[in-house]
């Protein structure tokens, strides 16, 4: 893990605040957002915006047929960081046991991510998915979130799934197939176990929605469980169910990505999302909220919250998502004339840095851990 930097200011750059655009310098101490100091980096022709925080991003893929979950762990923390990602939400689908008394596979990756997290140069957390075919096994779930502090959560229904065309939303397949037979037979079973889980929750403080919702009526038997978190909904129909009841909808990068090469961003409410995730590009995110402003549809400062400030606070995380002083020091840093990410500091952190941006930086001491090109 990279070094803190030392009390150090940007300068010369255009930093994003809540009123805006503005060139005053972003000063950092001990992994906080602070106030001035005397030693600076002059950043002149970059942007200075608050650090990406990813609430759905797909693991890497393992070129092994044996999972090291631990170098899944490390290379999806270097590739946030060359993105500008400084939170990031591997999504993970609950796998029960194979046998009896055996580990469960979703035991065994959370395991391997408490031990990796204080090494990891992003924030990495889990977001454990759960399909409605599992849900009974909801005693071994709990036991897992309450012992390893996951903090998000997301129902998805893949017998739905399984007999839906997705009309433009991302393409992605859960891991393991549910138990169709089981949601079909005893579907008062299955309500009450989700039931179980959602007061559970609610007990532990854990946040919680659902993930690919093919239709208004799955996404509005999800918004009565109370998960009310929309992320990245498979239909037109499911997205417009939850914004109907005020109910948060995360929008896959990828679905904007088309939205603007085909022109179909409507013009009322351009974007119909109050986050974005990367889901299964995780380098979308700033080139889409990039292009969102390059293209007119939104001023920088409403593009990049719905990738930074507007997700932590879905997230309940109230101390990241903006450059205000006493914040974590997480900064995405964007070279203007490109619009390519070439610096991220999470926590205080150099956690990428590569171009330009990294001769700037040449004066500070900066730990060899850093991932750069």
């Amino acid at each position: 893990m990279p070094a803190l930097l030392p009390p150090l200011q940007l300068t010369g750059a255009q930093t994003l605040r809540n009123v805006g655009l503005s060139d005053q310098p972003v000063a950092l101490a001990e992994g906080k957002i602070s106030e001035h100091f005397e030693r600076s980096v002059d950043l002149s022709g970059y942007l200075v915006l608050p650090g990406i925080v990813d609430m759905m991003a797909c693991p890497p893929q393992s070129g092994s047929a044996d999972i090291d979950a631990q170098g899944v762990l490390h290379e999806a923390a270097v590739r946030g960081a060359c993105q500008g990602v400084t939170t990031q939400y591997l999504s993970h689908a609950w796998r029960p046991p194979e046998t009896d008394g055996a580990p469960s596979a979703s035991h065994v990756m959370v395991e391997a991510w408490q031990e990796a997290r204080p090494t990891l140069m992003t924030d990495v957390r889990v977001l454990l998915e759960i399909d409605h075919g599992l849900a009974t096994e909801h005693r071994q779930i709990m036991d897992l979130i309450a012992s390893t502090g996951i903090d998000l959560v997301a129902f998805s229904n893949g017998a739905q799934r399984a007999d839906h065309v997705p009309r433009t939303l991302n393409s992605r397949t859960n891991a393991r197939r549910p138990n169709v037979t089981m949601l079909l037979d005893h579907p008062s079973h299955v309500h009450r176990s989700l039931l179980t889980l959602v007061g559970l929750f609610d007990g532990l403080g854990v946040t919680y929605g659902s993930t690919g919702d093919t239709s208004a009526e799955t996404r509005e038997h999800h918004s009565m469980l109370g998960a009310s978190l929309c992320i990245a909904p498979r239909s037109t129909k499911a997205a417009a169910a939850a914004r109907a009841v005020n109910d948060p909808v995360v929008l896959s990068a990828s679905d904007i990505v088309e939205q603007l090469r085909t022109g179909t961003l409507g013009k009322s409410n351009p974007i119909g999302a109050d986050a974005l995730v990367s889901d299964n590009d995780i380098g979308a995110l700033a080139r889409v909220a990039l292009a969102l402003t390059n293209a007119g549809v939104l001023d920088l400062g409403r593009a990049w919250a719905l990738i930074s400030e507007n997700p932590a606070r879905l997230l309940g995380l109230s101390d990241r998502g903006s450059l205000t002083p006493g914040q974590r020091a997480d900064l995405t840093v964007v070279n203007q004339e490109t619009d390519t990410v070439e610096a991220t500091i999470c926590a205080g952190r150099l956690s990428y840095l590569t171009g330009q941006a990294g001769s700037r930086f040449m004066d500070v001491p900066v730990s060899r851990a850093v991932a750069a090109e």
